[in-house]
């Protein structure tokens, strides 16, 4: 969607039409040589020197185009396993260790009907989607709130799932 816009009023338009009328008025039927010329030459060169100067005299009210661009996205959502030791300590002694991994895939699964959804593992350092080993020493959930701050700060971002134990 475009759309022309000008630092001055809108009549203004119509004062580089008049102009350029006049120019073109001025110069072709005040001057005798012309009069000796075809009516439809004196006809056309006046009208094209009409529209050329009304032209030049709207370009010099500083015109400017603005236009838009509409790019609809789905909102991200992201979600963030903890890798720590401690995640993993805990879901051995109940035995939910893989059921915990299928959990998330079908969050994740469920919610790309409708958001575009990135997973990511974090403890000592973030990592993309992969095997959740549980062996990092420690669970850095400042480090992932940063790391989606920076990845995703001028994005559409719905929401950030923490799946952790909050021990850190």
């Amino acid at each position: 969607m475009s759309n022309l816009t000008f630092q001055y009023p809108a009549w203004f338009l119509l004062l580089c039409l008049l102009l350029g009328v006049a120019y073109a008025f001025l110069l072709y039927y005040k001057e005798e040589k012309f009069r000796e010329q075809s009516p439809l030459l004196v006809w056309g060169l006046s009208i094209g020197r009409a529209v050329t100067v009304s032209v030049i005299a709207a370009l010099l009210l500083s015109p400017l185009l603005r236009s838009m661009l509409e790019d609809i996205r789905k909102p991200i959502i992201v979600i963030a396993r903890d890798a720590s030791e401690s995640v993993g300590a805990y879901l051995k002694s109940s035995g939910d260790s893989t059921a915990f991994q299928q959990n998330i895939f079908r969050l994740a699964s469920d919610l790309s009907t409708d958001f575009e959804v990135k997973v990511y593992n974090f403890g000592d350092s973030v990592r993309e989607e992969g095997n959740l080993n549980f062996k990092d020493k420690l669970s850095n959930i400042s480090g992932m709130l940063n790391h989606t701050y920076d990845l995703f700060s001028n994005q559409n971002l719905g929401a950030v799932i923490l799946a952790t134990d909050g021990l850190y």
